[in-house]
């Protein structure tokens, strides 16, 4: 696909600065780009003019602006530096869509690397790992999709930012109930087992370990926080 980009950087005269700014919006806008990538090239991050290049075109095209090219980078920083810049810009107009697939994305979960990332990391060094706002508030379906996906990585919760949202959040982070009455019966196995010296703890069958009781134990906790209560007991073996 053919990309076309306008130049705010070398082909401007630092006294036209202002005024290409205003005719590069201007172009976005009115322009016919068909299906062409709309893109600007801005000053680079060293100069007066990179700010307001990146404010003064969003502010009035960001709509229909789909790349800025950042030139001149000299390392991570400009790039950080642009990303938080634009990401306010774009938060002011309305234009970020927090917690949502990106728009057209249709491969998975476009956040699941980064999700899981963030898993590791916080389980590395004993942290809870919650998961950040789905801003779309009454988009329960969204909401919904976005809790199940970081529960189900082993997320241990999920901000919420309107009193609507709360009880899809706890409905995807609560465990079913008979998910709950195993984790309670796999812990009290585990409890009687190993309390006898019995190398192996077995429940319905299957070998349950210290992997395992660490797993219910999360379970059982988010169970009665949701209020659930027990609906099987647990057995000792000939019991």
């Amino acid at each position: 696909m053919d990309e076309v980009f306008l130049d705010l950087e070398d082909a401007v005269a630092p006294d036209q600065k202002g005024a290409a700014r205003s005719a590069v919006a201007t172009a976005l806008r009115d322009g016919d780009w068909g299906t062409k990538v709309a893109a600007i090239r801005m000053n680079d991050v060293t100069t007066a003019w990179a700010y307001r290049d990146v404010i003064d075109v969003v502010e009035q095209a960001g709509d229909v602006l789909d790349v800025i090219v950042l030139p001149k980078v000299t390392g991570p920083d400009d790039v950080r530096w642009l990303d938080l810049l634009l990401s306010q810009v774009e938060a002011a107009m309305g234009y970020l869509q927090i917690g949502q697939q990106p728009a057209g994305y249709r491969g998975g979960d476009a956040f699941h690397y980064a999700h899981l990332r963030i898993l590791v990391a916080a389980r590395a060094f004993g942290l809870q790992a919650v998961d950040g706002p789905y801003a779309a508030i009454h988009d329960g379906d969204g909401l919904r999709a976005s809790a199940a996906s970081v529960a189900a990585l082993g997320y241990d919760g999920k901000w919420v930012l309107h009193p609507a949202q709360v009880d899809i959040v706890n409905a995807e982070f609560s465990p079913a109930q008979d998910e709950y009455d195993r984790a309670e019966l796999l812990l009290e196995a585990y409890e009687y087992h190993t309390g006898r010296g019995q190398g192996a703890a077995m429940l319905d069958g299957e070998m349950i370990d210290e992997a395992s009781r660490k797993l219910a134990l999360v379970a059982a906790a988010r169970g009665r926080a949701a209020g659930l209560s027990r609906t099987r007991e647990f057995q000792p073996p000939g019991g």
